[in-house]
């Protein structure tokens, strides 16, 4: 099932690394990638949207599966 694409929409989707503006399994993912890597996140429910799901769309205690594109970062340390 296809929860969301920033893609779909011609648009971006902009967060702030360590924020919490996001999931963890994301911020966790994101650490890891380099600009222009394409990479795909397994996340188990404790990175994802845990026990509670995210109602209607995501069940409690899902595995979550996502493609995401690295286009650019900006370090501000």
């Amino acid at each position: 099932m296809l929860f969301d694409s920033s893609r779909e929409r011609g648009r971006t989707f902009e967060f702030k690394v360590g924020a919490g503006q996001v999931i963890r399994g994301w911020d966790e993912g994101i650490k890891k990638m380099s600009k222009g890597q394409i990479a795909r996140l397994e996340l188990p429910p404790s990175y994802g949207y845990g026990e509670h799901g995210y109602p209607p769309i995501i069940p409690p205690h899902a595995t979550l599966y996502y493609e995401i594109e690295l286009l650019t970062f900006c370090n501000t340390t």
